[in-house]
């Protein structure tokens, strides 16, 4: 990786790292102020185990972690656009679950865009679309016909930006790596160190 690509993924992750902290602790402050004492602890639990337990997937089994992580970024996506649709986490009652689980995969993803820079924009990229869709949607359910811009704000549209920004900057260090889009790189592309 040349140095241009390590500062650009470096402060991809540093991008990922604060959205996905702040956010989450964001959210379990309301959810423990407004919610039954049970229900933010077990939350955090879960939040801590798919961020660290993705996260060390991801650290100790590189050969591994680009399949996980695609994987959980497709549950991820369903989910989201199943609340956005079906409303299966009661957005009403219990918050933004779907945007909390997203923050939580966006640790691993901040990651493994250190060694598949390519790869990990292009998740981060689909599960902002995502996001995005899915606000668009929940918004829609609620008679709220708003703008494109609308969509950006509140807790489900708030991740979107910065996380297209994580994105890019992976992108770009990943074409200076010449780091390759495929799952497995070939002798004519390179996983980024």
């Amino acid at each position: 990786m040349t140095g241009t690509s390590k500062v650009l993924s470096a402060v991809a992750l540093v991008v990922l790292l604060l959205m996905s902290l702040a956010g989450s602790l964001f959210a379990a402050g309301y959810a423990f102020t407004d919610l039954p004492l049970w229900l933010p602890i077990l939350g955090s639990l879960l939040w801590l185990a798919i961020a660290v337990g993705l996260t060390f997937v991801v650290l100790r089994f590189p050969e591994v972690a680009v399949q996980v992580m695609l994987a959980v970024t497709a549950v991820v996506a369903l989910l989201i656009v199943l609340d956005g649709t079906l409303g299966i986490f009661r957005r009403d009652e219990l918050g933004p679950v779907a945007t909390v689980l997203l923050l939580a995969v966006f640790v691993p993803l901040a990651f493994l865009g250190l060694r598949r820079p390519v790869l990990a924009a292009l998740m981060l990229a689909t599960l902002a679309l995502v996001q995005l869709l899915g606000a668009g949607l929940i918004r829609s359910g609620v008679g709220d016909g708003a703008p494109f811009v609308a969509l950006l704000r509140g807790s489900s549209g708030i991740v979107v930006l910065p996380t297209l920004l994580a994105a890019a900057l992976f992108l770009v260090a990943g074409l200076l790596a010449h780091d390759s889009w495929r799952l497995h790189p070939t002798h004519g592309a390179r996983m980024a160190h």
